[in-house]
């Protein structure tokens, strides 16, 4: 997983509703607005400390990129996810991060590199405290360097949108497989090893496989809470 990562200075610049869109993003992914559930007018207006008209608009933005559902005048409702939504999800995501990954193997740079290697200590240790939250950012930034790095815009775009952050926060509900984190600091380290040696083929290789082994471990989680 992968969500947009805004600077500051664009978002200082935004207008009112994109700031807003931008907060119910990051709230959804951090479970502040977990999966299935309702956001009233009255509730967003109270969070956000703004009038309904950037609400409003903030929420039409958001349901075109599929993060929200409109529930008329009365606000609008966090999507649940399902099996099939989480499995074709990550297909697409499996399919563009490969074809990036040849690309940034060409492009990256020694800075990059560098910044690589310093978000994947980030998320070895966050796994080592097990801290959730803290494991899904360092997640986001070290999949968003890889994937800006190849500098496809329109691609970019996609993955940005609002099932990538419906999928984190999936992500955040149901947690890792007991095996998946140790899994996840391998592939991560094959990945930056296949950066380093401008091996695009193999970085392709590792990150389709990297995304099916994580579209594997959530369903699988998913049918567990689903059985408990």
């Amino acid at each position: 997983m992968t969500g947009r990562q805004p600077q500051p200075d664009a978002l200082l610049n935004a207008p009112v509703y994109a700031r807003v869109a931008e907060r119910i993003r990051a709230d959804v992914v951090a479970g502040v607005w977990p999966l299935g559930a309702r956001m009233t007018m009255a509730d967003l207006q109270r969070r956000y400390a703004v009038s309904s008209v950037p609400i409003r608009e903030a929420l039409q933005e958001l349901r075109g990129e599929g993060l929200v559902e409109i529930q008329g005048h009365r606000g609008a409702r966090v999507p649940l996810v399902d099996p099939d939504f989480v499995a074709e999800c990550y297909d697409v995501r499996a399919g563009i991060r490969a074809v990036l990954a040849r690309r940034s193997a060409e492009r990256i740079t020694g800075l990059d590199l560098s910044r690589l290697a310093d978000i994947e200590r980030d998320f070895e240790a966050a796994a080592r405290r097990l801290d959730l939250p803290a494991l899904l950012e360092a997640n986001r930034r070290f999949h968003s360097l890889l994937d800006t790095v190849a500098g496809n815009r329109q691609a970019l775009r996609i993955l940005s949108c609002g099932p990538t952050s419906l999928i984190d926060a999936a992500r955040l509900h149901h947690g890792y497989g007991p095996r998946r984190l140790a899994q996840v600091v391998k592939e991560h380290r094959a990945m930056i090893e296949a950066m380093k040696a401008r091996d695009g083929e193999r970085a392709a290789r590792l990150i389709f496989d990297h995304a099916m082994g994580a579209k594997a471990d959530l369903l699988a989680q998913m049918a567990r809470r689903a059985a408990a």
